[in-house]
């Protein structure tokens, strides 16, 4: 909405599998803040989507969430994540000054130790199994909503 007093923006991870698999190119970190990105890229498209927030909710409170742990960082795919995505992420983040609460390194990996899996996220894919990355209402309210709070109520 445009009158809108917080603003606040999450995402990426599905893109990072797109990226991982080759079906979506990484691209690059541009250096100036136009108006032309390539978004046919998750580096293009991401900045491209921070210069439109930024300009529609100019004044607003505007909040990235990063996502919790959902791919253990042993893994091939959590290397990946570690080395190349969440550097970028942040970079973008801090070039285009959009402050962001990082769930991925400040909040147990919820994706990752089952007792917390099976409790707080929910089976999204309709297998009987919580999948690690959809939280549920629990899942917000004891682990994100405290950290989303209270970073907003510091910018």
């Amino acid at each position: 909405r445009s009158d809108a007093d917080y603003v606040i923006l999450s995402g990426g991870i599905n893109d990072f599998n797109y990226i991982h698999s080759g079906d979506e190119p990484l691209g690059e970190v541009t250096s100036g803040y136009g108006s032309t990105f390539d978004e046919t890229t998750f580096c293009g498209a991401f900045e491209s989507m921070l210069r439109k927030a930024i300009l529609k909710w100019s004044g607003k409170k505007i909040l990235f969430v990063i996502e919790h742990k959902m791919v253990s960082p042993n893994s091939l795919v959590g290397q990946a994540i570690d080395a190349t995505y969440m550097p970028l992420l942040v970079r973008m983040l801090h070039k285009w000054g959009i402050p962001y609460v990082d769930m991925y390194n400040d909040a147990p990996p919820l994706g990752l130790i089952p007792e917390l899996r099976d409790v707080y996220t929910w089976d999204a894919d309709g297998d009987g199994v919580s999948d690690g990355w959809h939280p549920t209402r629990e899942g917000y309210a004891l682990f994100y909503v405290p950290r989303v709070e209270a970073k907003l109520r510091g910018i």
